[in-house]
This record gives structure tokens, C-alpha cells and sequence, in this order.
């Protein structure tokens, strides 16, 4: 049975939760552009060590975003390797939140620390080469 990269020992992995066709875009470029808005959490790339399927939707959606945004939301997700030189976050701003800062409109290159993408598809996630171990 396959196992996922983030459970191995020693893998240490942040998710960032965004609809797919963000997730298909950012694995296409390897960059993230964060928002011309203010955000009261901070401004940023958005992680958690929360890996899908470890809640459900709705716990999810209510531990991330105080269940104000939908479901295609947590159907796209980011696997990044932890790297505190090269992306490093600030405290967590809730349980399992944390912020890498960067200014509004500005775009954080992802490749150093870049592992892969899923999609949710039907209930099913579908993963980039690499993310899950023999497969």
C-alpha cells in the first residue's frame, strides 16, 4: 500500500490549502503571489501542519478559515518541505496556522522548498510524482 511522503520519519512538511486550479498554477510556476488585501492574520503565504484527510471538510474549513470560505478551498493543497532558513514562519496566529510574511502583492518562490500538489477530485486526491512512496 502506498505510503505519503509526510509520514515518513524524518519528513517534515507544511500544506497550504487553495482551490485546484491555484494549486495547478502554482505547480506549474513554483510561485506564489499573495494578495493585494489586507489580511487581519498577517500578510503572507498561509501553512499548517494539518494534512489532508486528518479532519473532515467541515473541521477543516472551521480550523483555517472560521468557515467563511467553501469547500473547493481545501480542494487544492501545497506540500512544501519545512525549511526555517529558506521559508521560514512566524508563530502559529491559531491552532495549526502559522505565516511565512511577505508583502502584499509580492511573490514568494516556491522551488527551494516545493514537493508536490494534490487535487481532490470526487473525494479522491490525486498527488504529483513523488508524494506518495510506493505507488
Amino acid at each position: 500500500m502506498p505510503k505519503r511522503l509526510w509520514d515518513q520519519d524524518g519528513v517534515s512538511v507544511w500544506f497550504h490549502y487553495t482551490t485546484p486550479d491555484l494549486a495547478l498554477g502554482i505547480h506549474r510556476s513554483r510561485k506564489y503571489m499573495v494578495l493585494d488585501r489586507e489580511d487581519a492574520r498577517g500578510n503572507g503565504l498561509h501553512v499548517t501542519n494539518i494534512a489532508p484527510e486528518q479532519l473532515s471538510d467541515d473541521d477543516l474549513l472551521k480550523r483555517l478559515f472560521a468557515k467563511q470560505r467553501a469547500v473547493v478551498n481545501i480542494e487544492g493543497v501545497l506540500v512544501l518541505r519545512r525549511d526555517p532558513k529558506i521559508l521560514p514562519v512566524e508563530k502559529s496566529y491559531g491552532p495549526g496556522k502559522w505565516l511565512h510574511p511577505s508583502p502584499r502583492k509580492s511573490v514568494i518562490d516556491l522551488a527551494p522548498v516545493y514537493l508536490g500538489i494534490g487535487i481532490r477530485q470526487k473525494d479522491v486526491w490525486l498527488w504529483t510524482d513523488g508524494l506518495m512512496l510506493g505507488a
